[in-house]
């Protein structure tokens, strides 16, 4: 069995009250928590992403056996969400404003889609669109930061194309990660873009092993070019004694992955393999 690991497991950390940055993440017309709110410096690998009540921590120094990437003061860190408008700060900016108040306010961003109108549904044929992978190759998530993405480029063949659901195929899940984020992205310049939606798909993978479905049909989710379509980690066991550990099917040379270490990291691309992840969609 052959495994693909592009998760980060820590060796080491410089962690001093001087690296880390904390705060909660509210709306500014409601006052309520924002959850899983985007954070992180653009392009580096340094990110998070806020919990279930906007609580937030960024540990602006990492080191591990893979790569140091050390932050400074100009840094810029982007703070975005779906449905609200994004802040760009400075670290020193950001640094400052933490000391004032531990409170971050976004606002409601009011967002205008095209409407896709399908006049019959009577001779749209169901597909599977994607990779449809069950091999024992993984492509594994293993201790990663939250905000850490993997997925591939979905060919939609015809458009419009309607999403029904997105499936793959779970080799091993020791239920580690809690919650995870399904994102469809449109493509420039061969890599993933802007988020095409603007609806969290929020989910669970409850399943240690096996295939596993997640319905879509609610999201009203219509296709017009080719995307590329993500697995973010949002939550993980803390407590647990092993490493947060969840593997898919993959296949060695069968196209690309796409991936990116946390919130708002630079995008990168592996020849390597390509993983199972594919739709149920009309046609």
């Amino acid at each position: 069995m052959k495994r693909i690991f592009f998760g980060i497991i820590l060796i080491t950390q410089i962690v001093t009250s001087q690296n880390i940055l904390n705060g909660k993440i509210l709306s500014k017309d409601n006052n309520e928590p924002i959850s899983y709110v985007n954070i992180g410096i653009i392009n580096k690998d340094v990110g998070t992403v806020s919990d279930e009540n906007g609580d937030f921590e960024l540990i602006l120094v990492l080191g591990n056996e893979y790569y140091v990437n050390e932050t400074n003061e100009k840094d810029s860190i982007l703070i975005s969400s779906i449905g609200f408008k994004s802040q760009k700060f400075t670290v020193l900016e950001l640094q400052k404003k933490l000391k004032e108040t531990k409170k971050i306010y976004l606002e409601t961003d009011t967002i205008f889609l095209n409407e896709v109108v399908i006049s019959s549904y009577k001779n749209l044929k169901e597909e599977i669109i994607g990779k449809t992978h069950k091999s024992k190759t993984e492509a594994v998530f293993k201790d990663c930061p939250l905000g850490y993405e993997m997925g591939t480029k979905i060919k939609i063949g015809k458009s419009p194309t309607i999403v029904k659901s997105f499936n793959t195929y779970i080799i091993k899940n020791n239920l580690g990660f809690k919650k995870f984020r399904l994102n469809f992205y449109s493509i420039k310049k061969g890599k993933p873009s802007t988020k095409l939606f603007n609806k969290d798909i929020i989910f669970e993978i409850p399943l240690k092993e096996g295939d596993f479905k997640l319905d879509l049909e609610e999201y009203d989710i219509i296709l017009k070019e080719d995307c590329i379509v993500t697995i973010e980690t949002l939550d993980n066991d803390k407590n647990g004694d092993t490493l947060n550990e969840i593997s898919f099917s993959a296949k060695l040379l069968g196209g690309s992955i796409y991936y990116r270490k946390t919130s708002q990291g630079k995008w990168k691309k592996t020849k390597m393999a390509s993983i199972g992840f594919n739709l149920n969609v009309l046609q």
